[in-house]
């Protein structure tokens, strides 16, 4: 307090324990009026009284008088050794009493997500990774029971990837496709932050929600947090850090390294980091895109669970999704998709500029030449001889007519 009138606040967010201290964002406001910003580590004296010179500088000659710099050192110090005390202290050794009661786990859509509990989904690029969040979005905010039975659930959905005009276009086929009337909203919250960091929106996220507990938040996605590459065991760890210190159900969107769709690119703490990894296997037919979701983590659920929807788009580029239904998980397409060997052929021909010989997919894909052979003269698989050349007969994937966006 500066007097009568004028009143100076000083705080902190974004508070987080980092490998060389607890850091945070800090801010001076005079009258609501901003004076000063930095990100500093608490722990640090120096940076601390850079932020006090600032703030003493832009404060003008008055209240300089009244305000000294030794003064809001002071009060600076007071409040970094607050939160550091928190940090240490807020947590206390916890005995659980023999009669305490478990309550049951619920999972806002079992066995892919679990409340107050995270979740990876992962696939190759143009899978269908996106529509099917959203679906699952759509299908927890309104506690629909098909395509996925879901528990009703307030559901942010955070886009670092696309345009927000894309996504509005995706909500509006997405209802359509479920049979929403017209005028019936999806019911996802949608925080459009293309180009930003995780870090940068993690506020915005615990403002709209309020802090709610019972949020489910989809990150779409994983590789455009802006935490670093990868495969680097620190980023993956921060990114879980980040998201369970949000107290919400969380799932995140990943990919595959090239020529291996049963695991999530990147440092194994990914996947040791989340309660669920779900893997997501597609096949299309002409305009249509059967997807599974299969569970190859759960700490708390079954494995190896599949669910299986179809995505039906119209017969032109331009008319976009039109219906959503549930197949069985064991379509033949998808059980082959989900084969290895299928998935390194497919991905051979791919590489190959979408045609090749026996020889050339068997050397691409590391395999043998039988096996190859086997895949690419079945006659209900997914490949189809697409030319020769004297005794050269070349192979492609069947079925080409791709709808290219439905990442």
């Amino acid at each position: 307090m500066l007097g009568t009138t004028d009143i100076i606040k000083i705080h902190i967010d974004d508070a987080r324990r980092e490998k060389t201290g607890i850091h945070g964002r800090i801010i001076s406001i005079l009258n609501d009026k901003f004076i000063a910003y930095d990100n500093i580590n608490l722990e640090k004296g120096e940076q601390r009284g850079r932020f006090c010179r600032d703030t003493f500088r832009n404060l003008d000659e008055s209240m300089q008088g009244v305000y000294t710099e030794r003064a809001i050192a002071h009060d600076v110090g007071e409040l970094c050794q607050r939160v550091i005390s928190w940090d240490v202290e807020h947590l206390r050794i916890e005995h659980i009493m023999p009669d305490e009661y478990a309550p049951p786990l619920t999972f806002p859509i079992y066995p892919y997500i679990l409340d107050k509990a995270g979740s990876i989904i992962f696939a190759p690029p143009g899978t269908g990774k996106s529509y099917v969040a959203l679906i699952m979005g759509v299908c927890i905010a309104n506690g629909m029971t098909s395509p996925f039975n879901a528990l009703q659930r307030p559901v942010v959905y955070v886009n670092l990837e696309r345009p927000r005009n894309t996504f509005l276009a995706r909500d509006q086929a997405v209802r359509r496709a479920l049979g929403f009337p017209e005028n019936r909203g999806s019911g996802v919250g949608y925080i459009h932050a293309r180009g930003s960091s995780l870090k940068s929106v993690v506020r915005s996220i615990e403002r709209e929600t309020r802090g709610d507990p019972d949020t489910v938040v989809i990150l779409d996605s994983i590789s455009r947090t802006g935490l670093g590459t990868l495969i680097d065991d620190t980023t993956a760890n921060q990114f879980t850090d980040i998201m369970n210190a949000l107290g919400m159900t969380w799932v995140g969107i990943g990919h595959t390294p090239r020529g291996d769709d049963k695991h999530v690119y990147g440092s194994v703490h990914w996947t040791a980091g989340c309660d669920i990894e779900v893997r997501l296997v597609g096949s299309e037919n002409g305009r249509t895109l059967n997807l599974m979701l299969e569970t190859v983590k759960s700490n708390d659920g079954e494995r190896n669970y599949k669910h299986a929807i179809s995505l039906e788009f119209g017969p032109e580029q331009h008319d976009g999704l039109t219906r959503i239904r549930e197949i069985q998980a064991n379509d033949p397409d998808l059980v082959a998709q989900s084969n290895d060997t299928v998935f390194k052929i497919l991905s051979a021909i791919e590489a190959l500029g979408g045609r090749g010989t026996t020889t050339q997919i068997a050397a691409e894909a590391d395999l043998q030449q039988s096996n190859v052979n086997r895949q690419l003269r079945s006659p209900n698989g997914k490949f189809v001889l697409v030319g020769s050349n004297g005794k050269e007969r070349y192979y492609g994937i069947r079925d080409r007519d791709v709808y290219h966006d439905n990442d």
